[in-house]
């Protein structure tokens, strides 16, 4: 149980104090809460608060793996949120005093005040970070996050789908304040995948526990392009494998389940879809045990 008096000094970044009261046989709490006295000093010491945004981010990004890895107290965890993204919504207040609202500026304005749950205000920026950069799924995501926190959770899940599927490796999954993200990743870890490639099985799972139940039919055109992707996929898997590269598998198999629902929208063809069924069964026998217990009848269409 977390101590109410540290949480109270965490909310206002005051680790030295807070640290007066974790016993020392809490080593995983005296770690955490040191990691950010120390970048406490080191946000203090970067004078150009865009700079310094950008390293808040950075920093909380890194503390959120880990605390996947070794899980820490809810309270002190909120605590924390609290503390960093109210510094970081501060910092970029500071940086709108003396400039043009820029993409990234506008994206880190939107993820402070999602994590504040000032959730109409989050909306508002991440809506004008997407205007200015609309192939930017980190930005996209973001605006699922909002969506889905106002209650709009067709949306979301049509947008997380869809970011993660253009591009896994540009959305900040740390930067998220979803149910629907934090259910998969729930899900991932259940099946002990590492925590390094939990990015790349999120639109795998979301998909397979109907999480990302709401699908858009690929053009003609979107599809001819997700083939030529899944078959660079193919060729590299093996080495990817042998060269310890965590993210080709799951884009693979993500890939698989795009062209099983782009054939399912269509309604025909039903002899291509067993077969990308069964080339899902020789890839990950796990993953395609799952996608028939649960997957199959999740299918509504944008």
């Amino acid at each position: 149980m977390a101590d109410l008096r540290a949480v109270q000094y965490i909310r206002n970044g005051s680790f030295k104090e807070a640290l007066r009261f974790i016993p020392e046989h809490q080593e995983q709490v005296n770690y955490i809460l040191q990691f950010w006295q120390l970048r406490s000093r080191a946000f203090e010491k970067q004078l150009d608060e865009l700079k310094r945004a950008a390293m808040i981010v950075h920093e909380w990004k890194v503390f959120y793996r880990l605390y996947l890895q070794v899980g820490l107290d809810i309270e002190y965890y909120r605590s924390l949120r609290e503390w960093v993204f109210t510094l970081l919504r501060g910092t970029c207040r500071k940086v709108l005093e003396g400039t043009q609202v820029a993409s990234e500026l506008t994206y880190y304005l939107g993820v402070s005040h999602l994590m504040l749950r000032e959730y109409q205000d989050a909306v508002n920026w991440a809506n004008h970070a997407v205007q200015k950069e609309q192939q930017n799924m980190r930005y996209l995501a973001l605006l699922a996050c909002c969506w889905e926190r106002l209650g709009h959770d067709y949306q979301a899940r049509l947008l997380y789908r869809e970011a993660y599927y253009q591009d896994p490796d540009a959305v900040e999954t740390a930067c998220l304040s979803s149910q629907i993200i934090d259910t998969v990743i729930e899900r991932i870890l259940h099946f002990r995948y590492p925590v390094e490639s939990i990015q790349y099985w999120i639109p795998v799972f979301g998909r397979i526990f109907s999480l990302f139940n709401v699908k858009r039919a690929l053009t003609t055109l979107e599809y001819s392009s997700l083939v030529k992707r899944v078959r660079q996929l193919e060729s590299s898997l093996e080495g990817a494998q042998t060269q310890g590269d965590l993210s080709v598998l799951p884009k693979l198999l993500n890939g698989y389940l795009w062209m099983i629902d782009y054939h399912t929208a269509l309604r025909k063809n039903q002899d291509r879809i067993q077969e990308l069924e069964s080339q899902l069964q020789d890839t990950d026998e796990r993953v395609y045990q799952l996608y028939i217990e649960h997957a199959q009848g999740s299918n509504e269409f944008a």
